[in-house]
């Protein structure tokens, strides 16, 4: 079993760096809003050990959707291998979408790695542009999933 909880951007560093930006030293894992005020961040533990999953969100708007003060984005959402096919990144959006609603955001959107397709729409997101590369990492497709406030 696993507790998920609120952490500090610090704490997500070194899992993006281990399982979605290999690429990168820890230290250049930060990304554009980690530290604001509205930003929020999730991590997954087990045994008191962890995080062993993580998702920052981060209030951005989208230029494709009209509520604009409304939408946050999920940024670095990674599970470590050893922790796969637990449910965890499941449990992590689930949390994610109480706290987003107590904000009462409109909308969750999301630059969704191929692999990762279809678990998003699994949860009921859906695409909203074709597939574009990001340099190093791969494929991508943006993706949004409406929330009910």
């Amino acid at each position: 079993m696993f507790v998920i909880q609120k952490i500090r951007a610090v704490d997500c560093l070194s899992l993006r760096s281990q399982v979605l930006l290999p690429h990168k030293e820890i230290r250049d894992c930060r990304i554009d809003g980690d530290d604001e005020e509205t930003s929020f961040h999730l991590g997954a533990f087990k045994d008191g050990k962890g995080p062993f999953a993580i998702a920052s969100f981060i209030r951005e708007s989208h230029r494709h959707f009209s509520e604009s003060s409304k939408q946050y984005r999920l940024r670095q959402m990674g599970v470590h291998p050893n922790h796969r096919r637990l449910k965890v990144g499941k449990k992590l959006l689930e949390e994610a979408l109480l706290e987003l609603n107590k904000r009462d955001a409109t909308l969750l959107w999301c630059h969704a790695r191929q692999v990762a397709y279809g678990f998003y729409e699994s949860l009921g997101f859906e695409y909203f542009s074709s597939e574009f590369k990001i340099d190093v990492i791969g494929p991508h497709r943006s993706m949004f999933k409406r929330l009910i406030p």
